[in-house]
């Protein structure tokens, strides 16, 4: 399987389960917490029961060492851990029952499973909990993929994915191990996205205010995010940035709001990269950002000069980060171009609700525009890949597609998109770059 752990993990970082949640019986429960009664006997559905059963309850699972896995389907690093629980539950099947547990209901999973087993050539075996909403809220938690450990009728552990490993459940099972890291998911706190940042306390105290245009540095409890509203004549026009990297930060203001920067479309030339950007995920990445690393940008400007937002930004950004300069340059690079031979299904749209699935192994789209593939492409299923995908085929309207195909494999995705004559080609195209480098005299 051609599905790298960490492809999808800041996905999943920005797409959070910004929920309410209240736990049965009012308080989430913790480390050392007792399972309350009602809790082990409440029926939850599930699909892909060794026995078939629909309905499961954690009761039926008391004596042994219990995994929740609460995951998504369009969780890149949950879907990357799925094979390794399914060869972890078969070592220890006396023992351990490990739980994958989605709010998702039972259509999408299974529907999704069946993909996975096509794409991949392998079948999970474990029974899912699906339109789950009981488990979510006793055990509540802002990103995914995220692990609730069950012992002897009461939580034993939560922790991250880093935990989930033969040697760490064989030596609770053996020894009662309780030196497994806590996943601490930051706390939230009160934030208005249409209200202006830090004013009377929406988002922060402010405390650590840099810049009244606004700039901050990091603010535990908020959100990576970006936001940028919609000209008013009487709020203005409003552009929000909040706890992002300085990386970031230029791809947003350099990107405006039509292109979306992917990594490929990057050229640092600098001595010191990691102040900049990180490849670290999950708590680690968030400790990084609280280091001097992660910063909040609030931009309101009256709606006359909606216009002028990014060249303002990247005005405030040279102020900000002196040690850098940042612009938009042609180079010479190799690129996946998007080419159509003219054999195939025809590129059209029969209308009705716009709307598209993207997921690891499957595209579609109705009546939407043939270049928001390729913007998927670039900026989630093959962020990584070392060639941008340009858009070469001349169709600029909406239209229906629906293939089946790994995302992550040109080749594969070839072979689907071969029925509408469509085809990725390798070829060298100058295009827009940007381009930071260390400033000579800062």
């Amino acid at each position: 399987m051609n599905v790298k752990f960490y492809v999808r993990a800041l996905l999943c970082l920005a797409l959070t389960y910004l929920l309410s949640f209240t736990p049965i019986h009012g308080q989430a429960l913790r480390v050392g917490d007792a399972i309350p009664d009602e809790l082990w006997d409440i029926p939850l559905q599930v699909v892909n029961h060794p026995s078939g059963k629909h309905t499961i309850t954690l009761a039926e699972y008391k004596d042994k060492l219990i995994i929740l896995d609460f995951w998504a389907t369009w969780c890149g690093p949950c879907v990357a851990m799925l094979p390794r629980q399914d060869s972890l539950q078969k070592m220890f099947a006396e023992n351990l029952q490990i739980l994958p547990v989605t709010y998702q209901n039972e259509g999408e999973i299974t529907d999704f499973m069946d993909r996975y087993t096509q794409r991949t050539g392998q079948k999970n075996t474990l029974p899912k909990v699906t339109n789950d909403s009981t488990l979510r809220r006793a055990f509540p938690h802002s990103y995914l993929p995220h692990y609730v450990w069950i012992q002897n009728g009461a939580v034993k552990a939560i922790t991250g994915h880093e935990e989930v490993t033969s040697k760490k459940i064989r030596s609770v099972l053996k020894d009662g191990l309780t030196t497994l890291s806590t996943k601490a998911d930051p706390k939230r706190i009160a934030f208005d996205k249409e209200s202006p940042l830090l004013v009377n306390g929406n988002g922060g105290s402010g405390d650590n205010l840099i810049y009244h245009s606004l700039f901050t540095g990091y603010q535990k409890g908020l959100p990576s995010a970006y936001f940028l509203s919609q000209p008013d004549s009487i709020k203005g026009v409003k552009l929000t940035c909040t706890n992002l990297s300085r990386l970031t930060l230029f791809k947003n203001a350099f990107g405006e709001r039509t292109w979306p920067i992917s990594a490929n479309q990057i050229m640092m030339e600098v001595k010191e990269p990691g102040r900049l950007t990180s490849a670290l995920k999950g708590s680690p990445y968030l400790e990084w950002l609280d280091q001097g690393n992660g910063f909040c940008y609030e931009l309101i400007l009256p709606a006359s000069r909606a216009d002028q937002v990014f060249s303002i930004m990247r005005r405030d950004l040279d102020l900000l980060f002196p040690d850098y300069t940042a612009a938009v340059e042609k180079h010479l690079r190799k690129c996946y171009v998007l080419t159509r031979s003219g054999t195939g299904l025809p590129l059209v749209t029969r209308g009705g609700e716009p709307a598209v699935i993207h997921e690891q192994f499957r595209y579609k789209s109705i009546n939407r525009p043939l270049g928001l593939l390729v913007r998927n492409l670039n900026m989630k299923f093959l962020q990584h890949s070392p060639y941008p995908i340009l858009n070469e085929t001349g169709f600029e309207g909406p239209v229906d597609i629906d293939i089946e195909a790994n995302m992550s494999e040109i080749d594969d995705l070839n072979r689907a998109l071969a029925k509408y004559g469509l085809k990725f080609m390798e070829e060298e195209r100058e295009i827009d770059m940007l381009v930071i480098r260390d400033r000579k005299n800062p």
